[in-house]
């Protein structure tokens, strides 16, 4: 955060303050940096839509810098959670991806890729939510969830330690990606 507060150049949240700081270490290691844009998640509600904070939306923009501050291209942008659905996700990552691949990667092999990925995330979910069920009825029950985005729940530095606080007193600690939001309200928490 605190080399972040100077990349940024502008007060920000502590997750996008942090995020030009972390850009700037993985350039100097890595080949590319993946950095997409996930503008809106798809309701299954008719007519709704579920928009994330604006600043993250845009993370791509304001934590990657302008394209003047990435000469060599890479740092990889592209738009993989829109409402335009997965075929358009599938085209920009194929976009994405072209010129560091030499063209070896063709667009049905990011297009199975994607799939494969899909499928695991929604698979990985199915786990969390069943290890959550599981582990929520010991204790009696009692327990406590974190709400709140991922980077921020899950990261020591974020979480200020509250986690382990409350398992250091013998209380169980999940988080609100391990609930289930099939509409059903869970041990008292509505999706």
């Amino acid at each position: 955060v605190k080399d972040g507060r100077h990349l940024a150049g502008a007060e920000l949240c502590a997750p996008m303050t942090a995020l030009p700081a972390h850009i700037a270490w993985l350039r100097d290691r890595c080949d590319a940096v993946f950095l997409p844009f996930y503008l809106e998640k798809k309701s299954t509600e008719k007519g709704a839509r579920r928009q994330l904070c604006y600043y993250t939306q845009f993370a791509p923009s304001l934590g990657g810098g302008a394209s003047a501050s990435d000469p060599d291209g890479r740092i990889l942008r592209p738009i993989v959670h829109s409402l335009y659905g997965s075929v358009f996700s599938k085209a920009e990552l194929y976009r994405a991806l072209r010129p560091l691949t030499g063209g070896s990667v063709s667009p049905f092999d990011v297009s199975a890729a994607f799939d494969e990925a899909v499928r695991d995330k929604e698979e990985g979910l199915l786990r969390l939510r069943e290890v959550y069920r599981r582990e929520s009825t010991r204790n009696d029950g009692f327990h406590a969830v974190l709400l709140g985005r991922p980077y921020t729940v899950l990261s020591e530095w974020m979480n200020k330690g509250i986690p382990q606080t409350f398992a250091s007193l013998g209380v169980p600690v999940f988080y609100q990606d391990m609930l289930s939001y099939t509409g059903e309200d869970v041990q008292g928490i509505a999706p």
